[in-house]
């Protein structure tokens, strides 16, 4: 079949050429033939190489039976080379092992003459280890964290890491110049200055938030005679904020008459007062019926800031001659 082309026309859309169906069917007819030829092609080639690769086939036999008779022939003169070079190296390693001995034979000499002359007499040898062993010859320092084997306090330092550590009768919680913060209730403080000296030894009472003087000591000195009304007597002390433990009066009696129906009641029996502030001295009256000498003590427990202090009484029955005198326990608030 011959090429069949499809006629496109003089111009542009001038409606001379094939329709889009001739113009279809002119190209399927132009595939069909060239399929066609491809087919025939590739049976004629697919034949032709076949006949030629059986020819060939047939023709290599014969080679390589050449050449693998040629490969057992070269087997054997390796095979002979390889013993060859076996038995060449047996002799050599007879020869390396007669080599080795005289050489070790020959060094062994020599080794032993320079080693004898590098040995030390055994006086020296003694003096040596002596002066290595001691312990005025080992210089320098090592951290003890880098030492094996040793007890936890080593490297720790604290007293709770010791293995039966002995009991210290007296301490303080804290040892230092800052004031401690969050002390715990009844937690000592030895205040130091910058310089190290000791500036107040103090317990810190969590009711009162203040560290208080560790030591007390007693406000004395304050008597009174007589026994009239109101009385009173005052001292006066440096102003200073103190915690007042306890107050004890002492009432002592000489004269007046002492019976069931006549006899000094002081009620209260002394009031006590610091400053601005008035405590009361006893709970409860203090009845005196007979010559003699009373003591009442009542616990204050309390802070002031005070720089005076007044007793006075008030009295009642008949009236007999009395003297007194109070003592008052503090201990100093840190300022």
């Amino acid at each position: 079949m011959a090429l069949q082309l499809i006629n496109v026309g003089t111009t542009s859309n001038d409606g001379t050429g094939d329709t889009l169906r001739t113009a279809g069917q002119k190209m399927n007819a132009n595939a069909s033939e060239l399929f066609g030829l491809v087919a025939d092609t590739q049976t004629a080639l697919d034949t032709k190489l076949e006949a030629e690769a059986l020819t060939d086939l047939t023709a290599s036999d014969a080679a390589q039976d050449s050449a693998i008779a040629a490969l057992i022939l070269n087997d054997e003169a390796q095979d002979t080379l390889i013993t060859g070079l076996v038995n060449d190296a047996v002799g050599l390693s007879g020869e390396i092992a007669t080599l080795s001995a005289s050489t070790a034979a020959a060094l062994a000499t020599k080794l032993e003459a320079a080693a004898i002359a590098d040995f030390e007499p055994t006086a020296a040898l003694n003096a040596r280890d002596t002066a290595n062993r001691a312990r005025a010859n080992h210089t320098g320092t090592q951290p003890a964290n880098t030492v094996s084997g040793l007890a936890t306090v080593a490297t720790s330092g604290a007293y709770s890491d010791l293995s039966g550590p002995p009991a210290i009768p007296y301490g303080f919680t804290y040892d230092q110049q800052v004031e401690p913060a969050g002390p715990a209730t009844g937690a000592t403080w030895r205040e130091r200055s910058a310089g190290g000296l000791i500036l107040g030894e103090w317990e810190w009472l969590a009711d009162f938030a203040e560290w208080v003087a560790i030591g007390s000591y007693d406000i004395m000195g304050l008597s009174l005679a007589g026994s009239g009304a109101n009385s009173f007597t005052v001292k006066n002390f440096q102003s200073k904020k103190r915690l007042i433990q306890t107050v004890s009066l002492l009432v002592q009696t000489t004269s007046g008459t002492f019976d069931g129906s006549n006899f000094q009641t002081f009620t209260p029996l002394y009031q006590v007062n610091f400053s601005t502030t008035v405590l009361t001295a006893s709970a409860a009256a203090l009845v005196v019926n007979a010559p003699g000498t009373f003591t009442k003590t009542t616990a204050i427990n309390s802070i002031y800031t005070f720089d005076t202090v007044r007793i006075f009484r008030g009295v009642t029955g008949a009236a007999g001659a009395s003297s007194s005198a109070m003592t008052t326990k503090v201990r100093d608030v840190r300022q």
